[in-house]
């Protein structure tokens, strides 16, 4: 009896990794066709930052905030950036 379930189990086991590999490599088939068109502008480079201060923050903090977010961003960028 035992022996009989483990017997099912396997093969279904079987089953589920041959079409594991199967969509596997179709994913990898098919990422490979579609063309770097195919992505949206919002992926080809942009980056998008969600600032939220508290309730109340005037305008001239937020700015201040935002510039300070600016120049980190812009440090890290010329830091990372290979030079010729």
């Amino acid at each position: 009896m035992v022996r009989s379930r483990l017997r099912i189990l396997i093969r279904r086991s079987a089953i589920a990794l041959i079409l594991l590999v199967g969509f596997a490599a179709a994913a990898g088939f098919f990422g490979s066709k579609i063309p770097s068109s195919f992505l949206p502008d919002e992926d080809q480079g942009y980056l998008y930052i969600n600032l939220q201060l508290p309730n109340a923050a005037s305008l001239q903090r937020t700015d201040e905030v935002a510039k300070k977010i600016e120049d980190a961003l812009a440090r890290r960028l010329a830091s990372s950036t290979p030079r010729a």
